[in-house]
């Protein structure tokens, strides 16, 4: 998981690059590849719910990616921020909510709210 965040870390200079919403589409894409995996391959079984569940915990709040001055719940709520100041321009209600939905996913995971 790690490994794949630090991939998509934005390059210096990259202005195209907002790093609260590549930092949670990229969360968002692995939560829902790993799920996938648990659903398919151990039919949703509690035991590998709970370990993936416990995984992205660990990853959210314990990412040596995030430096002191910027936490998961701080590019969350600048992603949320963006996501909603651009829904007026970009998106329709049903994608709103969506976006919002999946969201709430990552917002679970985290200890300090």
């Amino acid at each position: 998981l790690n490994l794949d965040l630090k991939s998509k870390r934005p390059k210096k200079g990259d202005k195209q690059a907002n790093p609260s919403q590549t930092y949670v589409e990229t969360l968002l894409r692995i939560y829902n590849q790993f799920s996938t995996v648990v659903q398919k391959a151990f039919g949703s079984d509690p035991a590998f719910v709970a370990a993936l569940d416990k995984a992205c915990r660990k990853v959210i709040n314990e990412n040596p990616l995030n430096s002191d001055a910027v936490k998961s719940p701080e590019l969350l709520a600048k992603y949320c921020d963006n996501l909603l100041k651009k829904s007026n321009k970009h998106m329709d209600e049903s994608q709103l909510d969506e976006k919002l939905g999946q969201i709430i996913l990552i917002f679970k995971f985290i200890d300090d709210k």
